[in-house]
């Protein structure tokens, strides 16, 4: 991590032997719900049953409305900008709790829903979620016995029906399991290699498929091709590294994986309209309060 880099944290366990989740009442003094950007290395689910403001992720900027459930995987960036103090519910989790069965992926979920991580939930909607997670703060509050087996269960119950709250004619979450696997699994790759891997046709070996297959497969998930994700992932590390380190072009250039500074100038201002010194100047001083 480079000095001045947005912190990371690791999950937070209360005891040293507590199962990997974590259920909790929003706190505002969590390092998360402060107005600074912050990332952290589990899943997280916020929960918004009242408040007001925006909540920006990985560089977009969602509203806060009541009802909203936000869904963020691990290392994306965050942090609110509150008018109203939003009030409701945090659930933290590491991937390995939630795998009972190989028939559900419940994590494939947050791969899925990454061009929309904001669910403005209909009132319907709302009183199932608010039911779960209700259920789920209760148990993981009451240790009671068979409270690890009910957690998990709850907490699949639902990422199902968030599921089907994403699920809408025409949208990504009705393509066929295998079209939605292959899409998750193309897109942990990316998270994992972007900085050495920026071609299509690698992370197409890696997955056993052609290039124009694999892009052709994304677009009816994503509505993007597959080159527009791994270019997005590598502009999203660049503005992270730009806005909160001091690197300069050529030092942030070689962390991407690009061997040349004006080729990756080239590239960022084609994906964002902004060179990278006008995108950091504009961005510290539009957040310099948050920033500090």
């Amino acid at each position: 991590m480079y000095p001045g880099d947005i912190p990371l944290h690791d999950f937070p366990y209360r005891h040293e032997h507590d199962p990997p989740i974590m259920i909790k009442q929003l706190n505002p003094h969590e390092p998360w719900m402060k107005p600074a950007p912050d990332r952290h290395t589990f899943y997280a689910l916020f929960w918004i049953a009242k408040g007001e403001g925006f909540h920006h992720i990985d560089y977009t900027r969602y509203e806060i409305q009541p009802q909203t459930l936000y869904l963020m995987r691990p290392g994306q960036s965050h942090f609110f900008e509150v008018v109203e103090k939003p009030m409701g519910i945090s659930i933290f989790f590491l991937e390995e709790f939630l795998y009972l069965n190989n028939q559900f992926q419940p994590t494939e979920l947050f791969y899925l829903i990454d061009q929309c991580p904001a669910l403005y939930l209909k009132q319907s909607q709302a009183v199932i979620v608010t039911q779960l997670i209700e259920q789920l703060l209760d148990e993981y509050d009451s240790e009671r016995l068979g409270y690890l087996d009910a957690l998990q269960h709850l907490m699949q119950l639902l990422l199902i029906y968030v599921r089907r709250f994403y699920d809408q004619p025409n949208t990504a979450l009705t393509q066929p399991t295998s079209i939605t696997h292959l899409s998750s699994q193309f897109q942990r790759l990316v998270d994992q290699h972007f900085l050495t891997i920026h071609h299509l046709q690698v992370y197409a070996d890696m997955l056993g498929v052609t290039p124009g297959y694999l892009s052709e497969q994304i677009k009816l998930v994503t509505s993007v091709p597959a080159s527009h994700i791994i270019r997005r992932r590598i502009v999203i590390e660049a503005k992270r590294l730009l806005a909160h380190t001091q690197l300069t072009v050529s030092e942030l250039c070689l962390h991407l994986g690009f061997k040349d500074s004006s080729y990756f100038s080239r590239f960022f201002r084609r994906e964002t309209g902004q060179s990278p010194l006008d995108f950091r100047l504009t961005y510290r001083e539009k957040y310099r309060n948050t920033l500090g």
